[in-house]
């Protein structure tokens, strides 16, 4: 499921760029996609604890196989514009943002209590690399069949994906009897997230690093054609060489894996990942392109993933779900990157745009680095 979704907002955001030049424009298909974000989480992690989870996620799932074929037919009849693709990313992105905090509550439900932290940190990694794998798959088939095939393909990646969940055996969701207020259970969230220790700083971390670094992803059909003059095969190998970087980082991770996520590890992802950012900015060489693309995605995924594996070891298990829709919450303002990537793009170039956002991610990384150091790093009773 998160793989479709990320492979119809690069297709999306490929077509945008065949309608039209306006990087601004083009930014704004791909920012549409995750504004939803911003509130459709935290209405997820209610419904979550109110409702049948499994229900709710295959309504869910269903929803966006319809908005697949209805995105597809549209395409193939050749009535898409932009307003239209603009319509369909906030409607992807609000199913999305309603089902991630749903998924995560449904965890405890299919796993062993004692298996419950190890599977969420799993679900973590797999949302981080989807986001950056997803897009590389969507590339090689635009290169190979055209974007129309790429729609449709994220339509049968979502068939498996329902037949698995309705075969899935759960145990019964917990329903609260008199559950409380949606203002009231989030201010809780809220509350406790303020007064942590440490989850301040990793939130800004958070939010810093997806919208700083993210804008690459929405630049990157214009980079294909208008910087590094390749087609749309071109394109496809660009994603592919991210995908192999986060596939290589969930491989390092798995390595050299411990009980606790190490601070000093993500910052490293996060530094290395801006400075490859940066690069890949400025190079006009498709080669080198694909190289720093790797380390691009090794640092991302990589320092995604540890992000929300720390934020989900230091919060108690009754905190969980609401300090998770809070973090999920950070990628409803990668719209502020990308929009800001346009803009400058659209007044000076795609090279500067990129450059600046990513330097400055990749500064203040460091610094928040040398701001966690000797900050307790341990679970923190609510």
């Amino acid at each position: 499921s998160f793989g479709a979704i990320n492979m119809q907002q690069l297709a999306r955001t490929f077509l945008a760029r065949e309608l039209t030049p306006s990087p601004l424009l083009v930014t704004s298909v791909f920012a549409l996609g995750s504004m939803p974000l911003l509130f459709a989480p935290l209405v997820g992690g209610v419904l979550a604890d109110r409702m049948d989870r499994k229900r709710l996620i295959l309504a869910l799932e269903l929803t966006q196989a319809a908005l697949a074929a209805a995105l597809a037919t549209i395409i193939a009849v050749d009535m898409v514009n932009i307003p239209i693709l603009m319509a369909f990313s906030v409607a992807t992105g609000t199913t999305m943002g309603l089902s991630l905090p749903i998924r995560q509550a449904m965890i405890p439900d299919t796993v062993a209590p004692e298996s419950a932290t190890n599977a969420l940190v799993l679900f973590s990694g797999v949302f981080s690399i989807m986001m950056v794998l997803a897009p590389s798959i969507a590339g090689l088939i635009i290169g190979v069949a055209g974007v129309e095939a790429a729609i449709f393909a994220t339509l049968v990646l979502l068939f498996p994906a329902v037949y698995f969940l309705i075969r899935m055996p759960l145990v019964a969701s917990p329903v609260q009897e008199k559950p409380e207020s949606m203002i009231k259970a989030m201010t809780a969230g809220f509350r406790y997230v303020r007064l942590s220790k440490s989850l301040p700083v990793l939130m800004i971390s958070g939010i810093l690093g997806t919208v700083l670094y993210m804008p690459y992803f929405s630049l990157m059909p214009i980079f294909q054609r208008d910087v590094l003059g390749v087609g749309a095969s071109g394109l496809g190998l660009l994603f592919t060489a991210t995908g192999v970087g986060a596939v290589c980082s969930s491989l390092l991770l798995a390595m050299f894996s411990s009980e606790r996520p190490r601070t000093g590890i993500m910052m490293l992802f996060g530094v290395g990942a801006g400075l490859a950012i940066a690069g890949f900015s400025q190079s006009s060489s498709f080669d080198l392109s694909l190289g720093l693309l790797v380390i691009v995605g090794l640092g991302h995924t990589g320092f995604m993933t540890m992000s929300m594996a720390m934020v989900q070891y230091i919060t108690p298990p009754e905190m969980r779900g609401r300090v998770m829709a809070i973090r999920m919450l950070v990628f409803g303002l990668i719209p502020i990157g990308t929009i800001t990537a346009g803009v400058i793009a659209e007044l000076a170039s795609p090279q500067s745009a990129l450059a600046a956002l990513a330097l400055v991610g990749a500064a203040t990384q460091l610094v928040l680095w040398i701001w966690m150091r000797g900050m307790p790093m341990e679970p923190e009773p609510p």
